[in-house]
């Protein structure tokens, strides 16, 4: 399947070709000849003995355009699940069947006026639904706002639930309802509590949410050689790791112990050494979702999760293209397996030793 856009007077498209379809199938005619109010309207056109689809994308932007400069909060996604869901619906109410649905970012549309909603029905399977939906949500961690609270809690949410391959789009709604009446209910304890004028130190009491938007907080990684060459002060080596140690912030168990790791690389020809200074922290190469950057070309855009607990440290490969590997055993995804000194992770083909 190819994927081009195209301008026409004062027309837009989006034109997919290569796409082996029977244009008869009483499914392609149904969302032909039917108004289905989620789905953009489509056209066939042949040329050159193939068949092309055109989506008119007239005064709508891509999801992927509409969120590369500014984020979503929890309002924009809630919004857009519940578009999912009335696609869903949708699709059930006209007997079609959600693996047609293009769940791609570039492929869901958002209008310029009215921010509506628009999917695109492709005549080809695409698969399983929930697989491609999984893709989508793992977007939503690149295009949330990580100082909205709320969209915090909802992404992280729908990570977890879409590690089952039986989710539905109902178990993410009543998410979201859960989420909402959290809220809710803590304005209405924080009304109460300035009414009766208690005051709370609220240092000593972290929530399990507050503990999450760790989860979405920015570390810039920095190498050795970017050590060198920081613009702000020159310091040696030996200062600027004693810096990062006591500007670090790390986990504190239950029980006041305190717990550092240390992940080195072996095979680079520039070793690098990560101090994570946050649980749990992500790492990958996009520069808007992970709190550690390692930037290869084999390394997805989340790639691997690292958190701590009471019992020690944990990593999890975030569904990555290249795969997570402990002790060159490769991790299935969405599964948190814990690590210990002298263990030794591959992050592709990036090894590094754990101290």
């Amino acid at each position: 399947m190819e994927i081009e856009y195209k301008k026409d007077g004062n027309k837009n498209y989006m034109i997919i070709s290569s796409v082996d379809f029977d244009e008869n199938d009483y499914r392609f005619q149904m969302v032909l000849n039917n108004r289905i109010e989620e789905l953009l309207p489509i056209r066939i056109n042949y040329l050159n003995n193939s068949k092309e689809i055109y989506y008119d994308t007239t005064s709508k932007i891509s999801l992927q355009s509409a969120y590369a400069r500014k984020q979503m909060g929890s309002k924009e996604i809630i919004y857009l699940l519940d578009e999912v869901k009335k696609i869903s619906d949708s699709m059930r109410e006209y007997l079609l069947d959600m693996n047609h649905i293009l769940f791609e970012p570039e492929c869901i549309f958002v209008g310029r006026r009215d921010e509506k909603i628009s999917f695109c029905y492709c005549p080809e399977d695409q698969g399983e639904v929930q697989e491609n939906m999984r893709t989508l949500f793992d977007h939503l961690l690149e295009y949330v706002d990580h100082n909205d609270r709320e969209a915090v809690e909802i992404v992280y949410g729908i990570q977890q639930i879409t590690i089952s391959d039986n989710y539905s789009i109902q178990d993410i709604m009543v998410l979201i309802e859960n989420v909402l009446a959290e809220r809710k209910r803590e304005k209405q304890e924080l009304q109460k509590v300035k009414a009766e004028n208690i005051f709370e130190v609220e240092e000593t009491k972290k929530s399990f949410w507050e503990i999450l938007k760790n989860l979405f907080q920015r570390k810039k990684y920095q190498d050795e050689e970017e050590l060198e060459h920081h613009t702000d002060m020159e310091m040696t080596e030996a200062e600027s790791i004693q810096a990062d140690f006591e500007d670090a912030t790390v986990f504190l168990a239950t029980s006041g112990n305190t717990y550092f790791i240390t992940l080195k690389s072996n095979n680079l020809e520039k070793p690098i050494t990560i101090k994570p200074n946050i649980f749990p922290c992500i790492f990958g190469k996009s520069r808007k979702s992970s709190d550690y950057i390692i930037d290869s070309p084999v390394i997805s855009r989340v790639h691997m999760k690292l958190s701590a607990d009471d019992n020690g440290f944990y990593i999890e490969d975030l569904n990555s293209t290249n795969g997570t590997f402990l002790n060159q055993i490769k991790l299935a995804p969405h599964i948190p397996t814990e690590i210990k000194e002298g263990d030794m992770i591959s992050i592709a083909n990036i090894d590094f030793s754990v101290e």
